[in-house]
């Protein structure tokens, strides 16, 4: 027996050695098995071991980002020797791979408290003070990327917490089955949650290549399929990643009925304690009509929508909290997407019962191409934007057809002012609805000082275009860059169109939340545009 647990020992930490994980894993499970099972030794050495043993394992599974069976391990190893020091870091580690902070914070404290006074600077001390920050992120939802920003987007993403603890619930929701809603009044630009993607899939995309779509096709069949491993393989890690994927509609189901369950916020908070899957079985049949209907699109920040400039980044991933959220062409919130973390800010002011959205496509498009987007979706808008379109439906596809085919698009956009919005459209917020499907046509005429001067109050001013695109979009990049763009710019009236950087810096905030500096907005404008 000495010489098999000898052989099996050895075996076990080359591999670890070598970081051949799930091999290792395999190896240090016979281990533990064969030291448990030996002959109990007066003097302690089975029993240092079997601790090392168990640790080294919990460090294995780490690797393989299997942070649940990790703790149990790092827990079993602590059962032994309760200040085993590399069994605490470790679970420290795993635990701030699941958002549990405070945990984590405890177990540098005994770790630091443990280590010999010659090493308490080491990274065991870096661990605690980054553990403490994320924990004090997950409570106040103070989320600064001033400094990110500053720095041009440089090096990787920033250490974000996750946060639950903002003003959400599930609730019925009129728009489609279940929806998100705040539960008090928040301002625009107020951090409503900040969540860990189950899985994300990325892929740099190819240029212009000899193949056409069918590299880019492949790419991101690839991603794909790679999204769809890693999904899989977090539910079969946590028993909890299962239950929260269950929450999700396949999108069989009949969103109009109550056969979907409303579930409670608790199951998304991090400290709710996890296990390993015991009775909730794995349906990779749901799962994968789960991941179709609820996978979201990566969006960026705008200095990371590509590596280099040049090549578009396709990433897929899913967001379960963020799930929750319907669509809407006039959306009143905005996701923000850093890493795997996914921050959702209010973009406009939200009164308490209200429901949140955001747009799952673009919306600064017409009725009719908003809708192609939305089947691909598979569901047709009913929004208030959506209803009043529809009502001038005949008139603005007459305009919008004649837009297609025509070089100067300024007869175009002052037949809309004149045959459509004067005459036809009744009331500020439908006539801003109007502009924002045309934004495009109207920022190209307004570009021209020379036609802005011709037809002076026939077509509207720069600020009051911008002014339509946030009642309607709230804060968007395209009405942030259209502000900074033209903040010293003379109406045709005389008037300065932006009043000055405040304007522009309030719309930033409503994207990148309201913590966000002045000077980082400034600076992502002037590198950017």
């Amino acid at each position: 027996m000495n010489g098999e647990l000898q052989e099996v020992r050895s075996r076990a930490n080359e591999l670890l050695l070598r970081g051949e994980w799930k091999d290792c894993i395999d190896a240090y499970s016979q281990l533990t098995v064969l030291l448990e099972h030996q002959e109990p030794c007066d003097d302690g050495a089975s029993k240092k071991a079997l601790c090392l043993a168990f640790s080294n394992r919990a460090e294995a599974r780490f690797r393989l980002r299997d942070f649940c069976a990790s703790i149990q391990d790092c827990g079993r190893a602590l059962q032994i020797d309760p200040n085993h020091l590399k069994s605490i870091v470790c679970m420290g580690k795993a635990l701030l791979e699941i958002d549990q902070y405070s945990k984590a914070s405890k177990c540098f404290e005994r770790a630091v408290a443990l280590q010999p006074h010659g090493h308490r600077g080491d990274s065991v001390g870096c661990l605690l003070r980054r553990s403490r920050k994320l924990d004090a992120q997950s409570r106040t939802g103070r989320f600064d990327l001033t400094d990110w920003i500053l720095n041009g987007f440089d090096g990787p993403s920033p250490d974000l917490a996750g946060y639950i603890e903002g003003p959400v619930e599930i609730r019925r929701s009129d728009i489609s089955g279940r929806g998100l809603f705040v539960t008090k009044n928040v301002s625009a630009g107020t951090l409503l949650f900040v969540s860990k993607a189950v899985a994300v899939g990325r892929a740099i995309l190819p240029g212009s290549t000899d193949d056409g779509l069918t590299g880019e096709q492949g790419n991101r069949l690839v991603v794909w399929k790679d999204f769809v491993d890693q999904v899989r393989d977090a539910a079969l890690r946590s028993e909890k990643t299962l239950k929260q994927l269950y929450t999700l509609p396949t999108g069989d189901e009949d969103e109009g009925s109550h056969d979907l369950g409303i579930p409670n916020m608790d199951i998304f908070r991090p400290d709710v304690e996890e296990t390993t899957i015991g009775e909730v079985k794995l349906d990779m049949g749901r799962i994968l009509k789960i991941l179709d209907a609820n996978a979201l699109t990566e969006n960026p920040v705008l200095g990371k929508k590509s590596v280099n400039g040049e090549e578009e980044v396709c990433g897929v991933g899913l967001w379960i909290l963020a799930s929750f959220i319907n669509h809407s062409c006039n959306p009143n919130a905005r996701r923000l997407h850093v890493g795997d973390r996914i921050l959702v800010h209010s973009s406009k002011d939200l009164r308490k019962g209200e429901e949140i959205t955001f747009s799952y496509f673009d919306t600064f498009l017409p009725l009719k191409k908003r809708q192609e987007l939305g089947k691909n979706w598979g569901f047709l808008c009913k929004c208030e934007r959506c209803k009043v379109e529809e009502i001038h439906r005949q008139d603005l596809e007459a305009i919008e057809k004649e837009m297609e085919c025509a070089s100067d698009l300024t007869d175009m956009v002052v037949r809309l002012e004149d045959e459509v919005l004067r005459k036809k459209v009744k009331g500020t917020r439908e006539k801003a609805f109007v502009r924002v499907s045309y934004w495009e046509a109207y920022c190209r005429v307004l570009r021209s000082g020379r036609v802005v001067k011709r037809w002076g109050r026939r077509i509207p001013e720069a600020g009051s275009l911008i002014d339509a695109a946030e009642a309607v979009v709230g804060g968007d990049d395209r009405v942030l860059a259209a502000a900074y763009e033209f903040k010293d710019v003379n109406g045709s009236y005389g008037r300065l169109i932006v009043d000055d950087m405040s304007r522009v810096s309030k719309i930033g905030r409503a994207i990148y939340g309201k913590h966000m500096k002045k000077q980082a907005i400034r600076a992502l404008l002037q590198k950017y545009y």
